[in-house]
């Protein structure tokens, strides 16, 4: 028999975990780890489920997708064994996550099917925004921006009504995302404002980086690199501050792409050659490929101007 004060210890972690999971994820990985090993010394299977799932999500946005999507399938190996869940859910919207950074789209895109419909059974409003979310992003890297925009707006209508902040500014940083690859910048700015007000009042760095990031990208097409430059500056702080070696490598480029349109090719060159070795080493197979051109481009530029 599980001991009632270990049980009651192992709800604590599991709540304060959930609680810092995208504010302090340092820390949240410590109470993650300390929460397998007393679920596991006390044959708690759901809890355990639940605490790699947290692990899981951790790991894949500080270190790198291949760790995370092993202790994803863990999660859901053992979360199986019980009636559909959410934690369950949750298992299927990290790996889907994970397989976007291993550039698996289509198999990403089949987990958030499965979590999306997993949430539905449970009534889980959260769930349902944040695997809608998801499968947003697998449409974008499709190239298939119309359904992707939809399924932003089905996930920020349905995570305003689960009153989700953290969905809805990551909705409305995906959506501004979107808008200012099409060029329509007054409302991708409307849409970043949103972004970054929720996330600032919720305490989420995570979210106002990736604001952050794209409001550089904004101020890129204005031609106003020096705003553009401290925008990304600050976001890379915060990448920083988070400890994520995989979510700081977006950010690297737009800083490139502002060096380089103000001819700081050197400065360039090794922004993306950093990039080029986080992404080589959290396995983050979207950015290897597009690095290593984005770097080939500069190093032909930086030859240029030597002769």
């Amino acid at each position: 028999m599980a001991a009632y004060a270990d049980i009651e210890k192992l709800e604590s972690l599991l709540k304060e975990c959930s609680r810092l999971l995208d504010t302090d994820p340092q820390k949240a990985k410590n109470l993650a780890n300390q929460a397998i090993k007393l679920a596991s010394q006390n044959n708690q299977q759901e809890k355990l489920g639940q605490a790699y799932v947290y692990l899981a999500r951790i790991v894949n946005n500080l270190e790198g997708a291949d760790n995370a999507a092993n202790i994803c399938n863990k999660a859901i190996q053992i979360l199986e064994k019980f009636d559909q869940s959410i934690s369950l859910a949750r298992a299927w919207m990290n790996l889907g996550n994970c397989k976007i950074r291993q550039g698996e789209i289509v198999d990403a895109q089949q987990c958030c099917l499965k979590a999306i419909d997993i949430s539905r059974k449970c009534n889980d409003l959260d769930g349902q925004a944040a695997a809608l979310n998801g499968k947003g992003i697998t449409f974008e890297e499709m190239g298939f921006n119309d359904n992707a925009m939809d399924c932003y707006k089905q996930a920020n209508e349905i995570a305003a009504k689960a009153k989700n902040k953290l969905i809805q500014g990551a909705t409305f940083n995906n959506m501004a995302n979107l808008l200012i690859d099409e060029k329509e910048l007054e409302q991708a700015t409307i849409y970043l404002q949103k972004g970054l007000e929720i996330n600032r009042k919720i305490g989420r760095k995570l979210g106002i980086a990736h604001c952050l990031t794209n409001m550089g990208k904004i101020y890129i097409q204005k031609e106003n690199f020096k705003q553009a430059e401290k925008s990304i500056l600050r976001a890379n702080e915060l990448w920083e501050e988070i400890g994520s070696k995989n979510l700081i490598i977006p950010s690297l480029h737009v800083l490139a792409e502002v060096y380089m349109k103000t001819k700081r090719i050197d400065e360039a060159v090794e922004i993306l050659t950093k990039a080029l070795n986080l992404a080589v080493e959290v396995n983050n197979q979207l950015f290897i490929g597009q690095t290593k051109l984005e770097l080939g481009k500069a190093f032909f530029q930086q030859d240029k101007t030597k002769h």
